[in-house]
């Protein structure tokens, strides 16, 4: 987790950057969560797996929302002579338009590919605590990267002006 944390503080080159990144994951393991719950499933030391990748899949989706955010202020930043300003909720919402299709097709592909897991496997045995772990997860992640944190992004880049 820290080499995650540090690789993506290096790329974008700002810590608050990097935690906007990681307020997806409580949703993606809640997701998890709330899955086993639902199915009335024990959590597993195989579901485990599951929770990896969720984490990996929910990273990459909150990465392509902040890059998308930040571009559209370092592109508007340009244009007003270089002077510091902040995105408008216009503005956010617009590279969250622009990266939802993206993230729309990463996450149909997830679960299209745990779906010969789940079919014919009980949430208990191997493959289907895997699939169960990814699904919830993914539901919860994808829902944390395309309306939770477009609204922290309007939050915290808002104060920064």
């Amino acid at each position: 987790v820290a080499l995650v944390v540090l690789a993506v503080a290096l790329v974008f080159d700002s810590v608050w950057a990097t935690a906007m990144v990681f307020l997806g994951l409580p949703l993606a393991l809640a997701g998890s969560a709330a899955a086993f719950w639902i199915a009335g499933a024990a959590f597993t030391r195989e579901a485990a797996v599951g929770v990896v990748l969720v984490v990996g899949l929910s990273v990459n989706q909150s990465i392509l929302l902040v890059d998308a955010a930040l571009q559209r202020r370092r592109a508007s930043t340009a244009a007003a002579a270089r002077a510091w300003r902040s995105l408008n909720g216009a503005e956010v919402v617009r590279a969250c338009r622009d990266r939802a299709g993206m993230i729309a097709v990463v996450t149909l592909t997830t679960l299209a590919s745990v779906m010969p897991l789940a079919v014919g496997t009980k949430p208990d045995e191997l493959f289907g605590a895997i699939a169960l772990a990814t699904v919830g997860g993914t539901i919860g992640g994808t829902t944390g990267a395309l309306i939770v944190l477009p609204a922290l992004l309007v939050r915290v880049l808002g104060k920064r002006a």
